[in-house]
């Protein structure tokens, strides 16, 4: 038997022996971790008929309104859960326990800890690691550990796994679309799926604050490099100004990497604390690898950080050293 084998193994006997069991999802929640996290609360409910709670830091994203049982979450905070000590605990879709945000305290205490990711810069950090860095998504690795313990999937199951493969393969358009993740999806909507109608729903449905800051951040639009290097920045002050959150600037990285010359494109986010977060997105060019530099990570071509400094340092530190690294690549 394989590695990977064993270790799905391992994870049907852990939710078979435990009571109590905890889900947990990445902070500034995607498609992907609402739809693997969704995935397995369904399963161990409907097919284990455990105790399953689902776990979420922040806000989910209005977009994903539409999906079954998105009311089911329980917030990390909820005192009601402070002093809870859960058998299991599974994380999917996170790198790093940092990803975790204010759910790494009820993780960390929990008796028995499953990482399912996708992440090649995943830390390894649970008891059952099941890391597949060849997947689309941790959707996708979700459901082959469906199928090799023959787990029938219901319509319910096959929108969340489907929604998690669509959105993190930019609707089948990124490089982690392989032909295997084709055939996948393809098998996925005979449980009832629409194509079109789940792309209308998680791409082509905007609020008028995120169009308008989107259109904002283009305007502000610098580049480096002969244009190979695109970046904007979103501060505080431009959040207030377009009565806009965190998921409003969703994908606007995406349109900057859209420009003929660019081969990486960045946006600055400022937050409270002196805080910067990152998003990368490249044509060539290793961001992962070069994300790792300031502790972040995430995959080839799409990745992000976080830095301790207000946003101008920031992104005159990132700036340089980015600029430093396509120069000598």
């Amino acid at each position: 038997m394989n590695f990977y084998l064993e270790q799905i193994e391992k994870f049907d006997e852990s939710i078979k022996s435990a009571n109590d069991i905890a889900i947990f999802t990445h902070v500034s929640p995607d498609g992907d971790t609402l739809g693997s996290s969704l995935a397995i609360f369904k399963v161990i409910q409907e097919y284990y008929k455990k105790n399953v709670t689902v776990f979420i830091s922040d806000k989910i994203p209005k977009v994903y309104d539409f999906l079954p049982y998105i009311n089911c979450y329980k917030r990390t905070d909820d005192l009601q859960y402070e002093n809870k000590i859960f058998d299991l605990a599974i994380a999917v879709d996170i790198a790093t326990i940092e990803r975790m945000g204010k759910g790494f305290s009820l993780f960390a205490k929990s008796k028995f800890k499953i990482n399912i990711d996708h992440h090649k810069s995943n830390t390894n950090y649970g008891d059952i690691n099941i890391i597949n860095p060849k997947a689309s998504s941790a959707s996708e690795v979700i459901l082959d550990i469906l199928d090799d313990l023959k787990i029938e999937l219901t319509k319910d199951i096959a929108t969340f796994i489907y929604v998690g493969i669509l959105t993190d393969t930019g609707g089948f358009r990124y490089d982690n679309t392989s032909q295997k993740v084709l055939q996948k999806a393809a098998k996925l909507l005979d449980y009832g799926l629409s194509h079109s109608e789940l792309c209308q729903k998680c791409f082509m449905t905007k609020e008028k604050k995120s169009l308008l800051l989107t259109a904002n951040a283009i305007l502000n639009a610098k580049f480096l490099l002969c244009d190979k290097i695109v970046y904007t920045a979103i501060t505080l002050n431009d959040m207030k100004k377009y009565n806009a959150k965190n998921e409003h600037t969703d994908r606007i990285v995406e349109t900057l990497r859209q420009i003929e010359t660019c081969d990486v494109a960045l946006l600055f986010k400022e937050n409270l604390n002196q805080i910067t977060k990152v998003s990368l997105r490249s044509k060539i060019f290793d961001v992962s690898n070069f994300a790792s530099k300031f502790g972040g990570g995430g995959h080839k071509f799409a990745a992000g950080l976080t830095i301790q400094k207000p946003i101008n340092i920031a992104m005159d530190l990132v700036l340089g050293e980015l600029s430093k690294a396509m120069k000598n690549d």
